[in-house]
């Protein structure tokens, strides 16, 4: 996984691996120290992923609403019942 923003690569275990002009950090920054922290709550609804960074509050259910309805509309309208979300095209 890369972080568009920064360009941090991080391996599925949260494990940072890469990270772009690493000599400009300085001797004392240690990737090992700033690998990605466990989410305390992940759920998914029709393919889209959630999480939460507090252990507590609103399910996802709750969370989601009324918006729900909106997200079934638009996955049922693909014609694979599935979307997925990509970059815009540069024209």
């Amino acid at each position: 996984m890369r972080c568009i923003y920064h360009g941090w690569t991080y391996k599925n275990n949260g494990q940072l691996i890469s990270v772009p002009h690493l000599a400009r950090f300085g001797s004392d920054f240690h990737p090992r120290d700033y690998g990605l922290l466990p989410v305390p709550r992940v759920e998914s609804y029709r393919g889209f992923v959630f999480a939460s960074l507090s252990p507590k509050g609103p399910d996802l259910d709750e969370h989601l609403g009324r918006a729900k309805h909106y997200l079934d509309v638009m996955v049922d309208r693909a014609p694979a019942g599935t979307i997925q979300a990509t970059k815009p095209l540069k024209y």
